[in-house]
């Protein structure tokens, strides 16, 4: 995705109710979503609930282990 398709959809969010960013300690930091910038290596704000993996390319809830993957090339998974 671009970034403005991307700040659009973090918008979207918000709007939702969910809360995209808060200011922690004077820093900017994700609070519900997180985005990940793969051609960089992780997030683009500091997000310390999520494990980037950059070798494997995914990214997952810290404290977890790696569920399937998800993404445009999977078939949708089961609910």
């Amino acid at each position: 995705m671009n970034p403005s398709d991307i700040r659009h959809l973090v918008e979207r969010w918000a709007v939702l109710g969910f809360e995209p960013m808060v200011m922690r300690d004077g820093q900017q930091v994700w609070n519900d979503v997180c985005v990940v910038e793969a051609m960089f290596g992780g997030p683009t704000l500091p997000c310390d609930w999520l494990v980037v993996d950059t070798r494997r390319r995914i990214a997952y809830l810290k404290g977890t282990e790696p569920g399937p993957i998800a993404g445009r090339n999977e078939p949708p998974m089961a609910p």
